[in-house]
């Protein structure tokens, strides 16, 4: 998973960008916002929840210094 298309970003985004890129995107998928918003049944529920996990994810590697030059040297996102 590439954590800048997960988020739409460019590579290369600063801080802002990301934190921005992550509020907006956390908005539109929050499970319990997009089952409200959609009123959307099970399967269209846990689609949003899998993907709020992954921008979280994204998100936690983007904004972590270390894991976030680890990742854009080529060593990909690691699952802890």
């Amino acid at each position: 998973m590439d954590p800048y298309a997960v988020l739409e970003l460019e590579r290369g985004a600063n801080a802002a960008q990301i934190r921005q890129a992550f509020r907006k995107a956390a908005l539109r998928w929050h499970p319990d916002k997009f089952a409200a918003r959609h009123g959307v049944g099970d399967a269209q529920r846990e689609e949003a929840e899998r993907r709020f996990r992954e921008l979280n994810a994204a998100h936690g590697v983007l904004t972590d210094p270390v894991k976030k030059r680890h990742y854009d040297l080529g060593g990909g996102m690691r699952r802890d």
